[in-house]
């Protein structure tokens, strides 16, 4: 939980780095993924760039737990940002069809299910 004069915040800029409060309500929640959607993950032998993620589609309808959960800022406003959670699927790179079993990638909150009774407000 992330505090300012002694009230709970979701976000907080301090000297131009920006922190936001996750959702750790969500580590372990089951969810439901989506066949085609998109994915980004790390590890794809064709990108040699340090410091990017490969981009890649959902390969099936899965229901898995959330390992970690992330808030990425879009621009310099927080409130513009989106959750995107860590889960281990199958999904195909873009390009060259690599299939990857149960593997770590991120998806946006958005683009699942919560399955069990969580607060994700």
């Amino acid at each position: 939980m992330l505090l300012m004069n002694g009230e709970p915040v979701n976000n907080l800029i301090v000297a131009g780095q920006c922190f936001s409060a996750v959702k750790s309500n969500l580590i372990g929640a089951n969810v439901q993924t989506r066949k085609g959607k998109k994915v980004y993950y790390v590890g794809d032998v064709s990108v040699t760039t340090t410091g990017r993620f490969s981009v890649g589609t959902a390969f099936k309808d899965e229901i898995v737990p959330i390992k970690q959960c992330l808030y990425l800022t879009k621009s310099d406003k927080p409130e513009e940002g989106e959750y995107w959670i860590q889960v281990q699927i199958s999904f195909s790179s873009e390009g060259n069809k690599v299939i990857y079993a149960s593997t770590p990638c991120y998806i946006r909150l958005s683009d699942v299910v919560v399955q069990t009774d969580v607060n994700t407000n």
